[in-house]
């Protein structure tokens, strides 16, 4: 990337002018100054703020996560978690602010990690158990993540069965000479 290419290169060259590269400080004047850091570029710019991967753990742990959220009095005492189900508690409980964390389940099942299950995943209600691991994944990653795996599995023919077509998008002829490179170099679909 060159400063030509940014929105604001004028704006760029006179933060690079202006910021001691020692102390990266912008100064207002003698006594007061904004100090320059990684999360305010990030925010100024527009650009993800590099959260956690979502690293999910054993069945056990889900287990016990799942079973305590369905012991909750907002949640359909059923043997499984149905969106539509959260859907009814999300409007019915709409005051409660631990309904965020059910709001969240239903946009993994949905929207950001959807699936062709009827049911909400046991990895999405140990992810949206937790507002603060919520926070701090970077969504960014793992929505492309999870369209390039989707994708992968399709194309390299290791089942994909349940997982979301994402339609003929420009990544998928990118991620079909990625399924037969790894193919090559390890002998099977890996990313």
């Amino acid at each position: 990337m060159s400063l030509s290419n940014l929105e604001k290169p004028d704006l760029i060259r006179w933060l690079m002018d202006s910021i001691d590269p020692d102390t990266m400080c912008l100064p207002l004047d003698d006594e007061r100054k904004i100090q320059i850091t990684p999360r305010v570029v990030q925010l100024a710019m527009g650009t993800p703020l590099c959260g956690k991967d979502i690293s999910i753990p054993s069945g056990n742990v889900l287990r016990l996560v799942h079973d305590s959220i369905m012991q909750e009095p907002m949640v359909p005492s059923k043997s499984r978690i149905a969106a539509k189900h959260l859907i009814e508690a999300l409007k019915s409980q709409a005051d409660d602010p631990e309904v965020v964390r059910l709001f969240f389940m239903v946009m993994m099942s949905k929207l950001l990690l959807p699936t062709t299950d009827f049911y909400v995943l046991k990895s999405d209600v140990w992810v949206a158990s937790d507002l603060e691991r919520v926070a701090s994944i970077d969504w960014s990653k793992v929505v492309f993540e999870a369209i390039r795996d989707g994708l992968l599995a399709v194309n390299c023919g290791s089942g994909g069965e349940g997982a979301p077509m994402y339609g003929d998008l420009p990544l998928r002829s990118i991620d079909t000479m990625l399924c037969h490179q790894t193919q090559r170099q390890w002998g099977r679909p890996s990313v």
